[in-house]
């Protein structure tokens, strides 16, 4: 595998240690009513093997930074309105 940044293959070898004990758990020890949470970290395995999807990762965390103070105060509305029942 092609790893441009250290970063991304630390992240990657723990989410496939990650997976690896929860595969463990899961058919070891008969777990079945537990929410397996591997699969939500799944997706970071392609991005970081994908170096366009990096970037378009990169890309969408930058703007979702620069739309904080906007959802803040969609919230703030939202909360007044929920409270005086408008």
């Amino acid at each position: 595998m092609l790893y441009l940044d250290k970063r991304w293959e630390n992240m990657a070898v723990a989410t496939l240690l990650y997976c690896v004990a929860d595969w463990f758990v899961y058919y070891l020890f008969f777990v079945e009513n537990s929410y397996r949470w591997s699969r939500v970290l799944r997706p970071l395995l392609l991005v970081s093997r994908v170096p366009d999807l990096r970037r378009q990762l990169a890309a969408v965390t930058r703007t979702m930074r620069a739309m904080a103070p906007l959802a803040a105060l969609f919230c703030v509305v939202v909360f007044f309105y929920a409270t005086l029942g408008c």
